[in-house]
């Protein structure tokens, strides 16, 4: 209860000094950026992300250091693309706390301010509602970007220490872009259902669920397409939000042809960057227009 009524005190203050359009959006996001880093949840995945990081660096090490795993000609290309970009891994393979960060920010982006009794001071300021989505939006998508930036250059100052000079190198400011791009999607859609539901947790698990089994559908769709050829099971693939996810592994790819070749004897792969892009373009503006349009439509205040 108090601290209710202090976060409400909070509000109150914040929004009455940044009376102005622009100040009260740019007031609105740092306060959605105070709200998140003082989450057990978000603090207790950061701390899981970092940690993932440093686990990478074990795993790719193992991989170079295990003579064994170079036998097989499909090992043997594991450990020669690893050797050359070590960067790569460390960024890609913790990514799934990423989008859980993502999620978990933008599910209780609109819906803790139900929760919590605040919607009232917030949707009752003489704002519009484009400016308290911006606001919000704005926030939570500028704390994640930075989240998205520290983990990457952790990931890369490792390798660098760990395993020496970086190749490929051009390839990483387009990749970390990728990472950041890539999840507008998951946040949108997690945001999306935070404000149809206003709970925080029921969002939250619908999102995963939807994370979870797009996953399992992708792998099976995949797995059919390159086993029996058929080649139209891939333009479902194209559509789904997981597939899209991987946007930072498609562009690694394109930008690195050895990538691209240890990708390719997978045999069960589909990449291409730009159906991506379009991809998470598309989910980000039905997940915000459907958002705009309950924010407009719905009793903001109760």
């Amino acid at each position: 209860m108090l601290k209710r009524l202090l976060k409400s005190l909070y509000l109150v203050r914040t929004l009455r000094i940044a009376c102005p359009r622009r100040r009260a959006v740019i007031a609105l996001s740092f306060y959605e950026i105070k709200k998140n880093i003082h989450k057990f949840v978000v603090l207790t995945l950061i701390v899981l992300t970092f940690m993932a990081v440093f686990a990478s660096i074990l795993v790719i090490n193992f991989i170079k250091t295990n003579p064994d795993i170079s036998k097989s000609p499909v090992g043997s290309l594991i450990r020669k693309t690893i050797e050359r970009y070590e960067w790569i891994l460390t960024l890609l393979l913790p990514r799934f706390f990423i989008v859980l960060i993502a999620i978990v920010i933008g599910a209780g982006l609109f819906s803790s301010e139900y929760e919590e009794g605040t919607s009232y001071i917030i949707y009752t300021r003489p704002l519009s509602r484009l400016d308290m989505y911006l606001g919000k939006f704005l926030g939570g998508f500028t704390l994640l970007s930075v989240l998205i930036f520290s983990y990457a250059f952790l990931g890369i100052w490792l390798s660098t220490v760990f395993f020496g000079k970086i190749e490929g190198w051009q390839a990483i400011p387009f990749v970390v872009i990728g990472m950041i791009y890539s999840q507008l999607m998951f946040y949108s859609i997690s945001y999306m259902f935070g404000q149809l539901f206003r709970r925080s947790t029921l969002s939250l698990l619908v999102s995963m669920a939807v994370l979870l089994i797009f996953s399992a559908i992708q792998g099976v769709l995949e797995v059919l397409a390159s086993l029996r050829g058929l080649e139209y099971l891939k333009n479902v693939v194209y559509v789904l939000p997981t597939w899209a996810a991987n946007l930072p592994l498609y562009i690694s790819i394109e930008l690195l042809p050895e990538v691209g070749v240890f990708m390719g004897r997978m045999g069960t792969f589909i990449s291409d960057v730009w159906v991506a892009s379009l991809v998470i373009l598309l989910y980000f503006l039905f997940s915000t227009t459907v958002t705009l349009y309950s924010l407009h439509e719905s009793d903001l205040a109760s």
